[in-house]
């Protein structure tokens, strides 16, 4: 029998839940080089999303420190934060939840999760792409 490992997430994303982008300015201007300040986002947000955390092919990493960063920067609200969670690619998600791959991938979720802190997962990338033949 294999093990599993088991996540479980007991904060929900509330009422009011709101995206960061941090590259983004509180009037939609793009500017990445300073991301939005944490305390211009709205006091009523119940929880906060952020998305940036997405693996390419062979598990390589697809995102930056500048994401970290922003993560970091989100943590320190005391709210909760979710992060949408994903694979570049369909074809990678068939192959991680693959019985024979899924332990690895969940010990995987299960270390992300303790080292951000985070309150829950959000999987993205999920779809099947009918217009991708390969």
């Amino acid at each position: 029998m294999v093990g599993w490992t088991t996540l479980k997430f007991t904060t929900e994303l509330g009422i009011a839940p709101c995206m960061y982008a941090g590259d983004f300015d509180k009037y939609d201007y793009y500017c990445p080089s300073e991301p939005m300040p944490i305390d211009w986002l709205p006091k009523e947000c119940s929880s906060y999303v952020y998305d940036g955390i997405i693996y390419g092919p062979d598990d390589s990493k697809n995102f930056s420190d500048h994401d970290i960063d922003n993560i970091n920067r989100l943590k320190t609200t005391g709210k909760p934060l979710f992060l949408y969670y994903g694979y570049l690619e369909q074809k990678t998600w068939i192959k991680i939840v693959d019985p024979a791959n899924a332990k690895k991938e969940a010990e995987k979720v299960a270390t992300f999760v303790a080292e951000f802190n985070i309150s829950g997962l959000i999987l993205k990338n999920l779809n099947y792409d009918y217009t991708n033949k390969n």
